[in-house]
């Protein structure tokens, strides 16, 4: 993780819009099952990554670790996991209480 924050200009942003436009084609050119995959490695990443991200996010909206990390972060990757995978662990009583 880096300790600076790092900032981009014009061109860094049109680069970063340059490849979303190649990486929309090679999205719409993978089966469903390809689609799937990615979709629960971004859950696993976004487990993986909680503290780094969190850290990330708090130096930007100045959240809490509390609610940055166990909640944002852990229910967003089990929201992810329900919508692209057979089983949804969002159905765990704390998590079924955050929701309502």
């Amino acid at each position: 993780m880096t300790l600076e924050l790092q900032w981009s200009n014009a061109e860094d942003v049109d680069f970063a819009v340059a490849e979303s436009e190649k990486g929309l084609v090679a999205w719409q050119a993978m089966s469903r099952e390809a689609k799937r995959a990615a979709m629960l490695k971004f859950a696993d990443l976004l487990e993986e990554h909680r503290e780094q991200l969190h850290w990330l996010d708090a130096i930007v909206s100045g959240k809490d670790y509390f609610f940055g990390q166990s909640i944002e972060l852990s229910i967003g990757a089990e929201l992810w996991r329900c919508k692209h995978g057979p089983l949804c662990p969002a159905a765990q009583p704390m998590t079924a209480a955050l929701l309502i």
